[in-house]
This record gives structure tokens, C-alpha cells and sequence, in this order.
């Protein structure tokens, strides 16, 4: 059966007694899990949720789990967003992707009915009767939509297939240095609308039947002690992540239990890396990867010992060619755009011909990220060619900054791109051409606050007479970012 519903719960039919979920009010085993996704997926039939449905999921913790699974069981389309985000970034989300169901709870759940969604609870679909047995669906058919860009940086919904997701747990769990233990306890501290937590922490953990702890408390100390108090043995996160828990000063043996820890979704820098197997004993690997990707490209656990400035060589069954920009292959040592090929790539973007054309070519993806290799075929990467800012792991769309923006009466012209910063690993800085009236950035940022997510709103924003444009029109960003 392709659905990926039926791999995802195949443990809880093998292995019904071992605990899946483990949270601050106690576990949930294999049997018990099945048994609430067969109800939520009940409660969604007897709604009309059918085949190719699109289902927003506006819930965090096991019950977004639990959702997903369903969904997917159905043969309906999962689109996961973020619970925070304001009302007006929700609809965009929700209008982009033709969604008009959402299961949603807290304050998720008004933002979303206020765009015109029909709203379930998932504490209310958890009491349905048992829904129909899973849909048996195509390798290609839409398993989830998650916002991305593409080469333009702009916001675009990449459809990942039951096929490409499962691919990629494949290849995770083909090399030995990626394969799971029995007894391994994961952590989940990443959110589930990204594609990291969605396919590598939560579906990887289902995948091999292993055990998904959740934290009780958000930030630094409070992961770390759920990290002793529930014996987690890997750990996945972003170098914000990492970074963070070194001012912290914790004891070594606080991480005793950790044998592997993955940093991903935004570069490594050298000082995090090098500051980790100081402060904790234990290295730092790191991964490479994209939405478009399912999304794990690369990682630095295919050899024995992390390369410090490496993301790593490709996992089993992904190829990796760098290519120079007549679309040759770039000489070794030499800079090349990395263009990925294998089962794990998405279908495209929902209704964008043109920009799915531009980033799949003859089955291969041009990542529009920049790197080198070395003999052993590790991936160094030394730029990105599209815009996206990534704060904190997340990404930054900046015609979506800017066009909020835009919407201010008084600003004629606005410019965002991004800045290093110690603390998010990138903040995002907005230049602006205002009409003269308005020149007080704070009463900007208050503006931007109540439609997009706080870290999408400019931490400064630059009152200039005009922008820097090239010839045919285009705002020179590296300019900005050199200024």
C-alpha cells in the first residue's frame, strides 16, 4: 500500500505495547496512538473529508501527530501552518493552498475561523467512532503542502507526495550512521510546520517505531531538563538551538543520555560547533536539506567523524551534482549551484507551472543554494543564490515582509534582506521610501506585528531617500546587505 499513512503506523501493529509518545502527563503507547488516529480520521469522514481534500493543521504536540496520520489516511492533502501566526498571515496560508478545513485549537482556532475556515477540535475528532480503514492511494498523490519559496523568494506551497516523504525515511534509515536503535527516545522541540520536525523528527520516529518525547515548557533550561528527565537519545534542532544551551552552562551529564545531536535548517557556524563538543563531551553533526527535498540532502553522519564547515555527503539513493551557470558540471574545488536528483523531490509548487518549471529540470532540482565538494564527495556550502532569510531555522520570504510593508499608506517603496546575528543566526532589516510623512520605525514594526509572525518583522527598519536598482528594475539586495 503506497499511503503513508499505513508505514507511519505499521509499529502499532507490530509492536503495539511499545510507547510512542511520551509527555509531562505520561505515555502513549503504539496501540493507544492507532486507535486515536482511526478516531480522528473517523471524525473527518462523517465531516466530508474525502480524497485530495486539503486539511490545515493548526495544533502542536501529540494531537498534531495524530491529525496529520489521519489525514493522511484519508487521502487527504496535510497542510501544516504555524499555530502563531497572526490572522492575516493565516489566510494567506489558507487562500494560497484552497484550504477551507482546518483541525485548530486556542487562539489558532479564532484566527482561523476568522478567514472563513470550517474549524475542528481535535480533542472533540479524538471522541469519533473508528473511521474506515486507509485509503489506498498512488506514490504521486499530494501527501502534504508546506509554504517554501522558490528561486524568487517568494512565499509558494511545495507539494510533497506520499512517495517523496516516505523516500526520504527510506534513505534516513539506509545508512548506519542514520539508522535508529530500538530503544532510541527522540525529542520534539522543532515545530511540525516545518518540514525538519514534520518528516525527520515525527514521521522518522512513527517510520521506525522509536519513541517521540515532547517537551513541557518552551526554551533553553526547560528542553534540557525534559531532555534528562525523559532519557532522550536524539536530538534534532537549529544552531539558534545549540548556541543557546552553551550560555546556559549546563552540567555535562545533563546530555548524558544524548548520543546524537543534529543541528539543521540554517547553517552551522564554527563557534557553535567547536563550543558544543567543548561544553557537552559529544560532537555536533549537521545535515543539509529543503522543503523541496522531503528534506534531508546531506548529512555530516555519513562518515564516521563530523568535517567541521561540511554539511556532509548525500544519503543513500540522493545524487548531488554542482553546476556552473550554463548548467555544466563544475570542475572539483570549483563553486557550483547544487542540483539534487533521487525519489525524495517534490511534485511542485500548487498552481505554479512556471516556477516548478524553473526548479525542476529533467528530474533534477536546482537548489539555488551554492557549494563546493572535495574528493570524498562532502558537500561545503558557501552561499545561497535566492534571498530567503532564515531566522532562527525559519524561513524568511522578503516579498512577503515587503508587502506588508506596501500596505502601509505611507510608504512608497520598501527593500528587506538579512543580517548575521548572534543570537537567530540571521535577523531580517527592512529599508524603506517612505512619503515623508511617517519616520518612526516603531510604529512600522507595530504595523507589520499584526500580520505577519514576530520573527518575520524587521528588527530595524532604514528611512532612505531611495533604494539601489539595477538597470531592468531589480533591487540590488547585495548592496543593502554590503551598506
Amino acid at each position: 500500500m503506497a499511503n503513508l499513512a499505513a508505514r507511519l503506523l505499521r509499529a502499532a501493529a507490530t509492536n503495539p505495547g511499545r510507547t510512542a509518545f511520551l509527555t509531562s502527563d505520561g505515555a502513549t503507547t503504539n496501540g493507544e496512538l492507532a486507535e486515536r488516529v482511526l478516531r480522528i480520521r473517523g471524525g473527518l469522514s462523517r465531516a466530508g473529508v474525502r480524497h485530495g481534500d486539503r486539511v490545515a493543521i493548526l495544533t502542536s504536540g501529540p494531537a498534531f501527530v495524530e491529525t496529520y496520520v489521519a489525514a493522511l489516511g484519508l487521502g487527504a492533502v496535510a497542510v501544516p501552518l504555524n499555530v502563531l501566526s497572526p490572522g492575516a498571515e493565516l489566510a494567506r496560508g489558507l487562500v494560497s493552498t484552497e484550504t477551507g478545513i482546518a483541525v485548530a485549537d486556542g487562539s489558532a482556532a479564532e484566527a482561523a475561523r476568522g478567514v472563513g475556515a470550517e474549524i475542528f477540535d481535535p480533542a472533540q475528532l479524538v471522541e469519533s467512532d473508528p473511521g474506515p480503514e486507509t485509503l489506498d492511494v498512488d506514490d504521486d498523490d499530494p501527501a502534504a503542502m508546506l509554504m517554501t519559496s522558490g528561486t524568487t523568494g517568494e512565499a509558494r506551497a511545495a507539494v510533497l507526495t506520499h512517495g517523496s516523504l516516505r523516500a526520504n525515511l527510506d534513505q534516513l534509515d539506509a545508512h548506519p550512521g542514520m539508522k535508529a536503535e530500538p530503544d532510541d527516545v527522540g525529542f520534539a522541540m522543532l515545530p511540525f510546520f516545518h518540514i525538519f520536525g514534520l518528516n525527520v523528527v515525527a514521521g522518522y520516529s512513527l517510520y521506525t517505531g522509536t519513541t517521540l518525547a515532547f517537551p513541557y515548557a518552551h526554551g533553553g533550561a526547560a528542553w534540557l531538563e525534559a531532555i534528562e528527565r525523559f532519557k532522550v537519545s536524539v536530538v534534532l534542532g537549529t544552531p539558534q538551538v545549540f548556541a543557546g544551551w552553551l550560555s546556559l552552562e549546563p552540567p555535562q551529564k545533563v546530555l548524558k543520555s544524548v548520543r546524537v545531536a543534529v543541528s539543521g535548517a540554517a547553517p552551522l557556524d564554527i563557534e557553535t560547533y567547536e563550543g558544543f563538543g567543548e561544553h557537552f563531551g559529544k560532537p555536533l553533526w549537521e545535515g543539509y536539506g529543503l522543503t523541496e527535498a522531503s528534506p534531508v540532502v546531506s548529512t555530516t553522519r555519513m562518515d564516521p567523524e563530523p568535517t567541521p564547515g561540511s554539511v556532509g555527503r548525500p544519503l543513500p539513493g540522493v545524487e548531488v551534482e554542482l553546476r556552473s551557470s550554463d548548467g555544466s558540471i563544475a570542475l572539483l574545488g570549483d563553486p557550483g549551484e547544487v542540483w539534487v536528483r533521487g525519489p525524495n523531490l517534490f511534485a511542485g509548487y500548487w498552481n505554479d507551472d512556471e516556477a516548478t518549471s524553473e526548479t525542476l529540470v529533467n528530474g533534477w532540482l536546482k537548489t539555488g543554494d551554492v557549494a563546493v565538494a572535495d574528493e570524498e564527495g562532502r558537500l561545503y556550502l558557501v552561499d545561497r543564490s535566492r534571498d530567503i532569510i532564515i531566522v532562527s531555522g525559519f524561513n524568511v520570504f522578503p516579498a512577503e515582509v515587503e508587502e506588508v510593508l506596501l500596505a502601509h499608506s505611507e510608504i512608497r517603496e520598501a527593500a528587506v534582506v538579512g543580517r548575521p546575528s548572534t543570537r537567530t543566526g540571521e535577523e531580517v532589516v527592512a529599508y524603506v521610501v517612505s512619503t515623508g510623512v511617517v519616520r518612526d520605525s516603531e510604529v512600522i514594526r507595530e504595523f507589520c506585528t499584526g500580520r505577519i509572525s514576530r520573527y518575520k518583522v524587521p528588527v530595524e527598519i532604514n528611512f532612505v531617500d531611495q533604494l539601489p536598482h539595477t538597470f531592468i528594475g531589480k533591487i540590488r539586495r547585495g548592496e543593502l546587505r554590503s551598506g
